[in-house]
């Protein structure tokens, strides 16, 4: 037998269970003050400070009201979309597209993948960057619509993909893998390279 229980809202749920966790906040942080007071105040590295206690009290209740009006974290975002497009992005990306595949020299066909455990962890490292990367592109601030955030989250199926093949060190997976990063990039591109030249809202 499932038992429900519909007394609370969901949204006023949140608010009650946000309330006790600042009360309770703030009952410990009172307490380390008075602690630290009582300790002597020559010793620094003991509690904190009741300036300490104030400032992270201000700050648990800048955040449960941010919460409360339902505005989005506030990220501090440093860099522009094309640093992060190149140093972050691309730079993750080149990594895999260089180690799938083979080229042609004029020694013969060479294959792309890599050859020691070393090479295949970096792969995997860059893979994980260009992953965790499309959630660093629809932040608040970054997000240019539906579509936008729809490419980004490809970009994370995609590049999760080649995550699994370098763990596996699966050199046709991760072929595939890349191939389908390119694909995605190619078809963000194709919408939004305009204002990727000219300047993102």
């Amino acid at each position: 037998m499932r038992i429900e229980l519909n007394v609370l809202s969901k949204p006023l749920l949140n608010t009650v269970v946000d309330c006790l966790a600042a009360a309770m906040l703030g009952l410990l942080l009172a307490g380390c003050a008075e602690s630290g007071s009582q300790a002597g105040n020559n010793n620094s590295s003991r509690g904190l400070s009741d300036q300490d206690a104030a400032d992270a009290s201000r700050l648990a209740a800048s955040s449960l009201a941010q919460e409360k009006s339902g505005d989005s974290p506030g990220f501090d975002i440093r860099t522009d979309m094309p640093m992060l497009m190149e140093r972050v992005l691309n730079h993750s990306a080149e990594v895999i597209w260089d180690s799938a595949g083979f080229i042609i020299t004029a020694e013969g066909e060479q294959d792309l993948a890599p050859t020691t455990d070393q090479g295949w962890e970096a792969v995997a490292a860059a893979a994980t960057v260009l992953m965790e990367s499309g959630n660093l592109l629809i932040l608040p601030g970054r997000s240019q619509g539906d579509a936008w955030d729809a490419y980004a989250k490809l970009l994370i199926l995609a590049s999760e993909n080649a995550l699994v093949a370098a763990e596996a060190q699966d050199a046709t997976a991760l072929f595939d893998a890349g191939g389908h990063i390119y694909e995605v990039c190619r078809a963000c591109h194709n919408q939004y390279w305009i204002n990727f030249e000219e300047g993102f809202d």
